[in-house]
């Protein structure tokens, strides 16, 4: 298993739409799992000359490669509201369809921004899979524009310590933490997002019996299910 964690800077608000709900009902806080390998899966798809129709190839491939995601800020997450438009002729009456008036409509979107930078950690059952990680591009939906800044791969070590990390969200009952948090759900999954707004957003993770911390490199580190690594 190898360990990886991509420092991005994004050039727009995260808008994650929430699967199954209407257009204007908000978005995640940060990344969920799902949307971190849907990010990995865009430039894996390009690079093996997969059509659109079958990016859904690329996502299960990645998917059976990534044995966790996560994803953290490195000061502040800012949440933002922001005019969008949305297609909307599918949803009028049949005689409206054509008409151009109808085609398009508007609503106010909930956004987060990540200052200054965007974090998200891996760990790779496979690190040929790292390869891709340098050709993420956005983040969720298409508007969401990132740009690779840094990558830091190494073997990842585990410890049951209490450990300074940055604010990553982990899934909920692997760890405890000393700050406020929020919750969302992801594939069936309840996860947990520190809450912080300092500089230096870092903060004390304790792992739980069902958790361990798993340290990437010389600064990064995130509490991750024992599950995740086979313990």
């Amino acid at each position: 298993m190898i360990g990886a964690v991509l420092s991005l800077e994004l050039f727009s608000p995260m808008t994650i739409r929430i699967p199954y709900a209407p257009y204007h009902s908000g978005s995640y806080p940060l990344p969920p799992p799902s949307t971190i390998k849907g990010a990995i899966a865009y430039p894996y798809a390009i690079s093996r000359g997969l059509s659109e129709r079958m990016y859904w190839k690329a996502i299960e491939e990645v998917g059976e490669i990534v044995a966790y995601a996560s994803a953290a800020y490195t000061s502040m997450l800012v949440r933002s509201t922001q005019l969008e438009r949305f297609y909307q002729a599918i949803y009028q009456k049949p005689h409206r369809r054509a008409e151009p008036t109808w085609r398009w409509g508007t609503y106010f979107n909930e956004g987060y921004i990540s200052f200054p930078r965007l974090l998200i950690f891996l760990l790779l059952r496979d690190e040929e899979l790292v390869r891709y990680l340098y050709g993420i591009v956005r983040i969720g939906r298409k508007e969401t524009i990132a740009s690779v800044e840094e990558v830091v791969v190494d073997e990842p070590v585990l410890v049951e310590d209490t450990s300074i990390c940055h604010p990553f969200y982990y899934p909920e009952g692997i760890a405890r933490i000393d700050v406020e948090w929020v919750e969302f759900d992801d594939m069936g999954e309840r996860y947990v997002v520190p809450l912080v707004s300092r500089v230096d957003a870092r903060i004390n993770v304790t792992p739980t019996k069902r958790g361990l911390i798993a340290r990437v490199g010389n600064y990064y580190c995130a509490p991750v299910p024992k599950s995740a690594v086979g313990v």
